[in-house]
C-alpha cells in the first residue's frame, strides 16, 4: 500500500494560508529577530515600505515551509515505496531550512554565530543552545514542525479507515453467506 502525499489542494489551500497566519500573528518576533528591525529602526507598523518587507519576508518563509512540507512528505513516500523502514527516517526539513533560514537572517545580521549558556536541569549544570538565530528558527520552524506531526496524525487516521473499509468490505460476503446459512435476519 502506497503512502499519502499531500496533495496540492491540501499545500495550497490549507497549508499555506495556515503558515501565512501563523507567521503573520507572530510577525512582530520576525521582525524583530530577524534583523529588519535593526535594519529600519523602528516597528513594521504604520509605514508602507515596512510593511511591505515585512509582508514580503512571511511570503518568503511561508514558501520555505511549503517547500520543506513537500519535500518530507516525497522522501517519506520514496523511503517506503523502496521498502527501507528500519531505523530511524532520514530528516530532510533541517537539512533544507538551515541553509534558507541562515540566508535571510544574515541579510541584516553580521553574523550568526552558536551561543550556548550553562542552566541547571534537574540539579545538574547542562548546556543549552542560545541565541537571535536559534530563536528566529525556532520561531519559523516550530510552524513546519506542528504541520508535520498534524499531517502525520491525519494521514494515520486516513490509513486507519481505509484500512476499517476494506476489512469491512472483505467481510461483507461472508457475512452474507452466514445470514442465509443460519436464517438470520439482516
Amino acid at each position: 500500500m502506497q503512502p499519502e502525499v499531500p496533495t496540492q489542494n491540501l499545500i495550497w489551500c490549507v497549508l499555506a494560508p495556515r503558515f501565512q497566519s501563523a507567521l503573520t500573528v507572530h510577525k512582530a518576533g520576525i521582525w524583530r529577530l530577524s534583523g529588519l528591525r535593526q535594519e529600519y529602526g523602528a516597528e513594521a507598523d504604520g509605514d508602507l515600505y515596512r510593511e511591505r518587507e515585512l509582508n514580503a519576508l512571511i511570503a518568503e518563509l511561508t514558501g520555505l515551509l511549503l517547500l520543506a512540507v513537500i519535500y518530507e512528505a516525497a522522501n517519506r513516500r520514496s523511503m517506503q515505496i523502496s521498502g527501507r523502514g528500519a531505523g530511524r527516517p532520514r530528516d530532510v526539513v533541517l537539512p533544507f531550512l538551515a541553509p534558507q533560514l541562515l540566508s535571510i537572517f544574515l541579510r541584516c545580521n553580521t553574523s550568526a554565530g552558536r551561543q550556548s549558556a550553562v542552566t541547571f536541569v534537574d540539579g545538574k549544570l547542562k548546556q543549552m543552545e542560545t541565541g537571535r538565530f536559534l530563536q528566529f528558527i525556532k520561531t519559523v520552524a516550530r510552524f513546519a514542525l506542528q504541520e508535520r506531526r498534524r499531517f502525520e496524525k491525519e494521514m494515520k487516521q486516513r490509513q486507519e479507515k481505509k484500512t476499517e473499509v476494506a476489512t469491512r468490505r472483505q467481510l461483507l460476503p461472508l457475512e452474507k453467506a452466514l445470514r442465509e446459512v443460519f436464517a438470520i435476519p439482516e
